[in-house]
């Protein structure tokens, strides 16, 4: 996958997951936790070349997104101050998932740096 797919990729899932779980739950719960741990897992593991670095930093940019994008979807914000008031506690509940999903996209993001290395030969005596 191309480093600029990668976040669309990401939010969308994630969008998806926000919006149905405040539908089916009226909050942000399993549904937006799977959504959104697959999205930016996906991106990280999916993206090829110089975007892996990128999308080992997205998740708290996806999360942001999501929650603001959901919760217009759903109805839950209307837009000015009270919106903006809205998204950002929602973040805050979110804030232990999105340092879980932060924290494992940045260990499968140096990992994958690590096995892209260049491998040093010995010389030959």
């Amino acid at each position: 996958m191309r480093w600029w797919l990668a976040m669309p990729v990401a939010v969308g899932i994630s969008i998806a997951g926000a919006a149905a779980d405040l539908r089916i739950e009226g909050a942000f719960r399993w549904v937006f936790a799977v959504a959104y741990a697959v999205g930016c897992l996906a991106a990280v593991l999916g993206v090829s070349g110089t975007g892996l670095v990128a999308t080992m930093v997205e998740p708290p940019v996806v999360a942001v997104l999501a929650v603001g994008v959901g919760m217009i979807l759903s109805g839950d914000a209307s837009g000015g101050s009270a919106a903006a008031l809205a998204v950002g506690a929602g973040v805050t509940v979110l804030f232990p998932l999105m340092a879980g999903v932060t924290g494992a996209a940045v260990l499968i993001g140096l990992l994958r740096l690590w096995r892209r290395r260049p491998r040093s030969v010995a010389p030959a005596h």
